[in-house]
């Protein structure tokens, strides 16, 4: 029989500990965030790692770690994560890819998908559960804009016809059930693009719009002038091996105009990118 100084050694050595993150606790970033590795749950000194989950279309609180670093895995999704003093600059992360967040950086993180939640695997050189963060203010127009995204499998400079070619962008443009007749299109910089969308009730919606910014084949800015909703959207296409990322951002003048068409537009945003990648596959 070990001796009762033998066990009492054992119980203070060093284990190997397999957790189950089922406990989700509340963080200040407003994310669900589900407890892993800690100092509560295995005594780690110097490591904290979680699963965190991005819901469709959600972001996290602006804000900053304090005193330590955060590295992140990408299980998951496509997230935004925008970070600087003015949240001014932006990267992508797809899954299978790491992040790294320097200690005192503003950032704030959105998943891309209005439809399907994001989930990575974050690690802190602190034990604690909490993180220990400082909110830092939102972009002046976070609440007044909708983002998303695409990874399709094409090259660019195809994805980019499919928006410079009229023949090709009136077979997608628009959500699901919705089709375009063009009256005029001068795919140039202050060029203008006048179209009538009909939808699936047969209802006529007419639409004109200004090409404020064409750089091929990476980026495409418009302004949807006058009628019941203004709104400037950007595109962005960025090559990805064999891939290209599309980006997909839409400003409104307001936080109450976004709010009260949320729940159409987020939708058909992603059903306006489905056509996107159906269509380019066609080409």
């Amino acid at each position: 029989m070990p001796s009762e100084e033998a066990i009492a050694m054992n119980d203070t050595e060093p284990k190997v500990r397999a957790i189950r993150p089922d406990l989700e606790i509340s963080t200040l970033q407003r994310l669900p965030c589900f407890v892993g590795i800690s100092g509560r749950t295995v005594d780690a000194g110097g490591l904290s790692m979680h699963l965190v989950v991005i819901p469709p279309g959600a972001r996290s609180e602006p804000h900053q770690h304090v005193g330590h670093e955060t590295a992140i895995y990408v299980l998951e999704g496509l997230v935004l994560t925008r970070w600087g003093a003015a949240l001014e600059h932006e990267v992508v992360s797809q899954a299978g890819e790491f992040l790294f967040i320097p200690p005192g950086t503003p950032h704030e993180a959105i998943n891309l998908s209005a439809t399907q939640p994001a989930r990575a695997v974050v690690a802190r050189n602190d034990p604690a559960e909490q993180d220990k963060v400082q909110p830092v203010p939102r972009s002046s127009e976070a609440d007044r804009e909708f983002v998303h995204a695409r990874l399709i499998a094409a090259p660019r400079e195809r994805v980019f016809r499919a928006f410079a070619e009229p023949a090709h962008l009136a077979r997608w443009w628009g959500p699901e059930g919705f089709s375009s007749i063009f009256e005029r299109f001068e795919f140039r910089r202050g060029g203008t693009w006048r179209f009538v969308m009909r939808g699936p009730d047969g209802t006529d919606h007419p639409n004109e719009i200004v090409f404020r910014e064409i750089l091929a084949p990476e980026r495409i800015v418009l302004e949807h002038l006058g009628g019941l909703h203004h709104f400037f959207l950007t595109l962005t296409l960025e090559a990805r091996g064999e891939q290209t990322l599309v980006g997909w951002r839409q400003v409104f003048d307001t936080a109450a105009h976004r709010e009260r068409i949320a729940a159409f537009v987020s939708q058909a945003n992603e059903q306006n990118l489905d056509r996107l990648a159906a269509e380019v596959r066609e080409l």
